[in-house]
């Protein structure tokens, strides 16, 4: 069953039913099965399974990004779409479901603290009150379900804490709906430089988590998930950063 398959990934990545995770996660995990009672929406079967799992002790954390201050978008928190794919989406719009009104980095949310979440700064992206720094301060987990490592967003907030060269703080002025009423308000963003190679590569990072055996891995069917406490990513980051200042970007790939 794939229930049990679900709850048995989760067990050997060291996930347990209390923890607080950010999940990123990519639908195709989904498509791998063809159960006639679900097989139009197996995506929502799956999701509702790791609900389940983690209720009513533990806290599920979805990114909702719609970076709309950055295109001049008005974000809406209840209507505005998720901008990174079908399962974030799909999450987003599920019945008891809270979201935060970050208008770039949103978070969908469900468990014991979902309200810190839902109400976590909508004035920084990566900054002290942010989403990423309330996972921080509850030493949450990241678990990637059939998505790449590179993905995960919380190194930006790493970056930030430790004031990376490659990147920079800007402020961003828009407009967000809450209650249905609309503000206007300023967010800020540690964006990257684009005169370098300044996207975000993780290969060193990975095989330093895995040498020291804090990120945990395993396989749902054909695709790989896994799990890191937070806090261990964020020292294999500073360990990183010391090596190299470029370390985790391509600027200071070795290819």
């Amino acid at each position: 069953m794939i229930s049990k398959d679900i709850i048995t990934v989760l067990q050997k990545i060291d996930v347990n039913h209390n923890d607080v995770v950010m999940i990123h996660a990519d639908a195709i995990v989904a498509e791998q099965y063809n159960l006639n009672f679900y097989e139009h929406d197996m995506l929502n079967y799956i999701i509702n399974i790791l609900i389940d799992f983690f209720l009513p002790t533990g806290t599920i954390v979805v990114p909702t990004y719609t970076y709309s201050f950055t295109t001049n978008e008005i974000y809406d928190v209840i209507n505005s779409p998720s901008k990174i794919g079908l399962f974030s989406e799909k999450f987003r719009k599920k019945k008891g479901i809270m979201r935060s009104k970050n208008p770039l980095f949103s978070v969908a949310t469900v468990g014991r603290h979902a309200k810190k979440f839902e109400n976590s700064s909508f004035k920084t992206s990566f900054g002290k009150g942010s989403c990423f720094d309330v996972l921080h301060k509850l030493n949450g987990k990241i678990i990637c379900l059939a998505c790449n490592f590179d993905r995960i967003t919380f190194t930006h907030y790493v970056e930030q804490k430790l004031k990376v060269n490659y990147r920079y703080l800007k402020k961003f002025l828009g407009q967000i709906v809450t209650n249905k009423k609309r503000r206007k308000i300023t967010t800020d963003f540690y964006v990257r430089n684009l005169g370098i190679k300044s996207e975000i590569y993780l290969k060193s990072l990975k095989n330093l988590l895995l040498k020291e055996k804090q990120l945990k891995c395993s396989t749902l069917g054909r695709f790989a998930v896994s799990s890191v406490r937070v806090r261990h990513f964020e020292q294999g980051i500073k360990k990183i950063i010391n090596k190299n200042p470029y370390g985790l970007i391509l600027e200071g790939s070795k290819n």
